[in-house]
């Protein structure tokens, strides 16, 4: 998964908006990591040397959370309209459907 997410942070260099949620997603593990595993074992002590190279490793995303650009993110992603899950049918969609339907049986009706 990691793998994963390294290529796709590649695409993420041509299409920064359209790769936003996979750097979301990220940030969201990377900051689950940290508060649940990372910095529990380094107050109480017990981190060995392997979690702590992990930890270093995750809080690089301080810097990816300074270039996010925020405001875009609540706009888009929670002040924002959804998608509808079924596209409204319009009159224009229903003619050209209908366009079809009459040129395809025109073409079966020369065969």
């Amino acid at each position: 998964m990691l793998v994963a997410l390294s290529l796709l942070s590649f695409l993420g260099l041509r299409y920064p908006i359209k790769m936003l949620p996979i750097l979301l997603f990220e940030i969201g593990w990377k900051f689950l990591w940290l508060a649940v595993i990372g910095v529990p074992l380094l107050i109480a002590g017990d981190i060995d040397s392997a979690t702590l190279s992990v930890l270093f490793a995750c809080l690089w995303v301080v810097i990816v959370v300074a270039v996010v650009p925020w405001r875009f993110v609540v706009r888009q992603f929670v002040t924002g309209k959804g998608d509808p899950w079924r596209p409204a049918r319009s009159s224009a969609s229903a003619s050209s459907h209908d366009d079809r339907t009459a040129i395809s049986r025109n073409i079966f009706e020369g065969l």
